[in-house]
């Protein structure tokens, strides 16, 4: 998440940037995924099979959206009502901020 805010920075100030993303979305460690790997001590050096994120299906945030959100995008309604606000709520924010400032030109998926 950190990555968007400082990348849209940097472009406002002048400078080239390029952010890296390991999976096929912006949310880093935000975006769910199922999938458990087979490998549960992390003997397997094939990186491959590797799950990137470590959250778990209910999660919900520890922090109150109003917190949660960019000074500069309110985490409305429209992401959630809760006031800790579910993974997907914040996924979604992420995604929208990424969207809103145009910064998806300036990650590598």
């Amino acid at each position: 998440a950190a990555g968007l805010v400082v990348s849209k920075l940097l472009r406002q100030f002048g400078h080239d940037v390029e952010v890296f993303e390991q999976t096929k979305n912006v949310g880093g460690v935000w975006q769910f995924d199922p999938t458990v790997e087979h490998d549960l001590l992390g003997k397997d050096k094939d990186t491959n099979k590797r799950v990137h994120s470590s959250i778990y299906e209910g999660l919900r945030t520890n922090l109150p959206r109003e917190v949660m959100a960019f000074a500069d995008l309110e985490f409305g309604d429209e992401f959630s009502a809760l006031r800790f606000p579910p993974h997907q709520a914040v996924q979604k924010y992420l995604e929208t901020y990424a969207d809103a400032f145009s910064l998806r030109p300036l990650i590598s998926f």
